[in-house]
Order: structure tokens, then C-alpha cells, then sequence
């Protein structure tokens, strides 16, 4: 079942069994985080309109390698709907599991998005599909399925 995430001006479909946090629904950004029922989360970070997408991803980059020791990331470009999006893909390893995420940023009229995924790697490639459907519905562009 899908649930609809609807305050402070965004809006976008998640899984209903998922659970929400509002981080700060006062402040800039605004952060709203999801949790799916094993490793996986989504979280949007929600900026004002102008703001450069590419420190967003550089500051993403540079803080995951301090956390993680032997973080590996490769720079990527990727379009949602007609909007083009600049991150990284990130691997790491946290107990002994191998974890990957995943970083966007993409710049509209509106505000410019922060999106961040993140699962234990073989629950990742199950939720990028997922995690792919909440970007475009944040953007509200159709899912066109094949």
C-alpha cells in the first residue's frame, strides 16, 4: 500500500509500512527521513530555491569519508522525469556488512533537493526501485514503467 506524505510544502508517495521522521520542520533544510522495516532509509533534504546542488553532494562525499575508512565513491549524473540530478554512489563497509548509498541533488524552481539512500547492499538493489519512485514523486514526475 502506498501512504502520501503531505507538510511544509512537499509532497510525495512512500510505502505505507515505512516509518516518517520529520526531522526539523521549522529550519533549512528541511529533512524528512524514512525507514523501511530492515536496513534500508530514504531521507530528503529539502533546500531553498538557487541553492548549488554540487556542495550539497561534495559535503555528502566528504562527510561519509570520515565516518568510513576505505569508502569508495564514484561521481554520477542521472535524470529524473526532464530534471537532471548530480551525486555519488558510495560502498563501505560497517560491520562487516558491505553497505552502499547513495547521494542526489537536483535543482528545480521550486527548491533544490538533497536525496539520500542508504541499505545493506543486497537490501539496496531490492529498494532502488523504491527509493527511485519516492525522488520522481517528490518531483512530481510519473513513473514511466516499461
Amino acid at each position: 500500500m502506498v501512504a502520501t506524505y503531505d507538510s511544509n510544502g512537499v509532497r510525495f508517495l512512500y510505502p505505507e509500512s515505512w516509518q516518517v521522521a520529520d526531522e526539523d520542520d521549522q529550519g533549512w533544510p528541511r529533512v524528512i527521513t524514512l525507514q523501511s522495516s530492515e536496513s534500508g532509509f530514504w531521507s530528503l533534504h529539502v533546500y531553498d530555491a538557487g541553492v548549488d546542488p554540487i556542495p550539497l553532494v561534495n559535503e555528502v562525499e566528504q562527510t561519509m569519508r570520515t565516518e568510513y575508512e576505505g569508502l569508495e565513491a564514484e561521481r554520477v549524473s542521472q535524470t529524473f522525469g526532464h530534471y537532471p540530478a548530480v551525486g555519488c554512489d558510495l560502498e563501505f563497509y560497517c560491520l562487516d556488512l558491505l553497505v552502499s548509498a547513495r547521494a542526489r541533488a537536483i535543482e528545480t524552481e521550486q527548491a533544490t533537493y538533497l536525496v539520500f539512500c542508504q541499505a545493506e547492499s543486497r537490501e539496496f538493489e531490492m529498494l532502488l526501485p523504491v527509493f527511485d519512485s519516492m525522488t520522481l514523486s517528490v518531483l512530481g514526475v510519473a513513473e514511466n514503467r516499461k
